[in-house]
């Protein structure tokens, strides 16, 4: 369904974005970033804007172009999520690499740090394919695969 080298990129920008979410002060929001691959090389492009909209757009712009020339990339930003009544701060990853006809989306609900606590991830991280979310059953192969991302992350010590 999607291709595995995809879905480590995808986990490996989740961490990433775990980080940095970790990091911020409690007015602040996850700067939009981007992970490019390119001939095996990593580069991440950070998307600063006082507008969180404008930042996003910006980074969703950039990927498109890069899908011309890049042989796989993840955007990450911060998003909101509703289930039921109830909204919730997510991590939002589109993702995409050489052979996917569109990006995927990754979504991982999260509770702010507070206190001694730090971020807390809430459930599953679910999954968008083809504006379609993936029953849970149906997305657990894919959650594992995504899994092996964050470890990637974790191993290698990234910034």
């Amino acid at each position: 369904m999607l291709p595995e080298s995809a879905l480590n990129l995808a986990g490996f920008a989740l961490a990433q974005a775990v980080k940095n979410i970790s990091l911020l002060s409690e007015d602040d929001v996850l700067c939009p970033f981007a992970i490019v691959e390119q001939a095996g090389n990593r580069t991440v492009t950070k998307f600063g804007d006082p507008k969180p909209d404008t930042a996003i757009a910006r980074g969703k712009e950039a990927m498109t172009l890069a899908t011309k020339t890049a042989d796989a990339w993840a955007l990450g930003h911060e998003d909101f999520t509703q289930q039921g009544k109830d909204a919730m701060d997510a991590i939002s990853i589109d993702f995409w690499t050489r052979g996917m006809k569109s990006p995927a989306t990754l979504i991982q609900r999260f509770e702010l740090p507070t206190g001694q606590r730090k971020i807390h991830l809430v459930g599953d991280p679910g999954i968008i394919i083809d504006s379609i979310v993936q029953a849970p059953h149906e997305a657990a192969h894919l959650v594992r695969h995504i899994m092996q991302g964050v470890m990637q992350h974790r191993q290698s010590g990234a910034e």
